[in-house]
């Protein structure tokens, strides 16, 4: 069981790299647009603020996979989560090759919602909350967040834009500039938060399975384990996602940058200290730039392309489920009967 121990901490750590690489335009891609940083400097300021995120909502106790289930003990739990990590980790290099932006997070939680379901069809794992975590940790998420997101993005845009009613357009685009660079910060930060706190539970999970600590411990070396990795990831850029967030969404002006990166960072802390709950970077984002989008006359957005995000998005959930539910099919005669 150590060495699978092993091969399933290795292999969480390799999502938390991908979830940086896949994850990183989802704060750079306006900065970058609006030239309110350049690259360089956008990735660095987001690797650096999502690591201390990441430590920071583990020191006060962010706890984001509250809903999951208990995992089968031993070798069981632990081939359900590499299982879930394969799924979700093939599907992200997928999208990130198509250019979509989709949510790991939901490719996560779908990954482990199709092992655990394989494992009950096996005979592996007896569950008692397995529908209630995907009503509560994927459904609503799914289909609250871009709502929220784009409700919110609204509230906030129209204050911001009557402020700057009396402005010239060079005016406004500096100060947008100013504020676009602090909220980039404060949406990495966030992006610590969540991502980063399910990732290191993740491999706390691992532990737990093996008899090595409790699901509700703060392992301080995981902690800073995943925040290294998601910034490493970070710092290799997904440059691709950034291009479609950038240039094919809508005409991203740099008020509507600060106030879509403003917005879907209050999002992602009240997901976090209000309502416990997996709220997707991703989604927060790409539906904040099209909810700002829309009610600022001089943007527009690109349909073809937030219907092609969201059918990508509807996917997630499904591909990751099924794909996780057979590979557990696929290795379950290879573990220990019951």
């Amino acid at each position: 069981m150590t060495i699978l121990l092993i091969v399933v901490i290795v292999a969480a750590c390799g999502y938390s790299w991908l979830n940086g690489f896949h994850d990183a335009s989802n704060s750079i891609a306006a900065s970058v647009k609006t030239h309110a940083l350049t690259p360089r400097v956008a990735l660095v300021l987001v690797s650096v603020c999502t690591a201390f995120g990441t430590i920071a909502g583990g020191l006060m106790g962010s706890r984001l996979i509250t809903r999951a289930p208990e995992f089968p003990h031993g070798i069981d739990g632990l081939a359900t989560l590499l299982c879930a990590l394969i799924a979700a980790g093939l599907w992200s290099l997928w999208t990130w090759w198509r250019k979509v932006p989709t949510s790991s997070t939901q490719a996560l939680l779908a990954g482990i919602l199709g092992a655990l379901t394989a494992s009950v069809v096996t005979g592996h794992y007896n569950p008692e909350d397995l529908i209630p975590y995907a009503l509560l940790g994927i459904v609503a998420p799914l289909v609250l967040t871009p709502i929220a997101s784009v409700l919110l993005a609204t509230i906030v845009f129209v204050p911001v834009s009557w402020l700057m009613r009396h402005r010239t357009d060079n005016e406004a685009s500096a100060t947008g500039r100013i504020v676009q660079s602090i909220t980039t910060a404060l949406l990495a930060f966030a992006h610590g938060m969540q991502d980063g706190q399910r990732n290191a539970l993740t491999i706390v999970i691992a532990l737990s399975i093996a008899g090595h600590a409790s699901r509700n411990d703060f392992v301080l070396w995981v902690q800073v384990l995943v925040a290294l990795l998601m910034a490493f990831g970070i710092l290799c850029g997904g440059w691709r996602i950034t291009h479609t967030l950038s240039s094919k969404l809508s005409r991203i002006t740099p008020i509507v940058g600060a106030t879509s990166h403003a917005s879907s960072a209050l999002l992602l802390y009240i997901g976090s200290f209000a309502l416990h709950m997996p709220i997707s970077s991703t989604q927060s984002v790409t539906s904040a730039i099209v909810g700002t989008s829309l009610i600022n006359r001089r943007a527009y957005v690109q349909w073809p392309t937030v219907l092609r995000i969201a059918r990508y998005w509807l996917a997630t959930p499904v591909i990751c489920t099924l794909a996780s539910l057979i590979l557990f099919l696929a290795v379950s005669p290879l573990l220990p009967k019951h």
